[in-house]
């Protein structure tokens, strides 16, 4: 009984340091997703920008060739 209750006091603390490695790796995961989504905001925001930019100079060319 005594060997038992070591080696189950022995797998919990693994399972406890097992569980503390698997949480920081997924607090990591998760910044680094939340890190991923702005800068796919970023980029989104830029490219409609840019998109705008060309509809503009678009128009102007457009109603420059008409004159």
């Amino acid at each position: 009984m005594i060997e038992t209750s070591e080696r189950l006091r022995h797998e919990n603390r693994l399972l406890r340091e097992q569980l503390g490695s698997k949480t920081q790796r997924l607090l990591a995961l998760e910044s680094e997703v939340r890190n991923a989504n702005q800068l796919r905001r970023d980029i989104a925001k830029r490219i409609d920008e840019l998109i705008v930019q060309i509809d503009h100079l678009d128009a102007q060319l457009g109603s420059e060739e008409r004159s």
